[in-house]
């Protein structure tokens, strides 16, 4: 007698169901993920110790994930 086996045929129509449920949701995660694009606004004043506006202040914003500088 031949044990039996404890893995199951799938059928191409189980296959083409996971795929109709796997894709949207690739699809729907991979647009939320290209949402996160390097776009900002930064607003603010630039102030020193005492509180004083400094006009002409020079900022630079560093993106440290990416070691990234951009200068204003």
């Amino acid at each position: 007698m031949r044990p039996m086996c404890p893995c199951r045929t799938t059928s191409l129509w189980a296959h083409a169901r996971t795929s109709l449920l796997v894709f949207p949701f690739l699809t729907i995660t991979w647009v939320v993920a290209s949402a996160q694009v390097d776009r900002a606004v930064l607003e603010g004043t630039a102030t020193d110790a005492t509180g004083a506006v400094i006009r002409g202040a020079n900022v630079e914003v560093l993106a440290v994930d990416r070691a990234a500088t951009r200068n204003s």
